[in-house]
């Protein structure tokens, strides 16, 4: 946004204390919105920074999705390359060969898409109001909005990820049962 949004407006269109109203924060929404696209040559990161200045909740949910679902594709992949591993190790001992699956299909989408979700949708927005409250209100030491956000915030939000995950798995694996009992898919 424009480092001189407050001096844009004048007392009638804001508060007394000079900040502006929400009409006048949607205004000049609208106006930011219609900026022109930037370069070709500009970077992909200074993209991604003019994104999270103009948009900053919505680039930080789509991030937080994307990247808590890259990691969980890969972790599943991982781990289920590994198991393949030793069970192939474990049948050659026996002289037994093994199946292989194909590397889309050792990834678990259930949890992907849980995750996708979980970051998304709930952690993102939490962490981007908690985040801005901490460095209005909190304290002025970076050690200590460490210390505070690590100790008071994160166990409890650990919690709720767990619990949301759950949910979200047991949701969509009752889905897909469903759906196969119908002939769906």
């Amino acid at each position: 946004m424009d480092p001189n949004v407050n001096e844009k407006f004048t007392q009638k269109d804001g508060d007394i204390s000079g900040r502006t109203s929400n009409s006048s924060l949607q205004g000049t929404l609208r106006n930011s919105m219609s900026l022109p696209p930037p370069p070709p040559s500009d970077s992909l990161l200074n993209r991604y920074n003019r994104l999270l200045d103009l948009y900053p909740l919505k680039t930080k949910m789509i991030t937080a999705a994307c990247v808590s679902a890259f990691g969980s594709a890969l972790g599943s992949y991982l781990s289920a390359t590994n198991a393949e591993q030793r069970s192939r190790n474990r049948h050659q001992n026996l002289g037994v060969s093994p199946s292989s699956k194909s590397a889309l299909s050792k990834i678990n989408w259930i949890d992907v898409l849980s995750y996708a979700l979980h970051s998304g949708l709930i952690q993102a927005p939490i962490c981007h109001y908690w985040f801005e409250w901490l460095s209005v209100n909190g304290p002025k030491s970076n050690t200590a909005s460490v210390l505070v956000d690590q100790v008071m915030v994160q166990p409890p939000l650990l919690v709720l990820m767990f619990i949301c995950l759950d949910i979200f798995r047991a949701n969509m694996r009752r889905t897909l049962d469903l759906f196969r009992k119908e002939g769906i898919l």
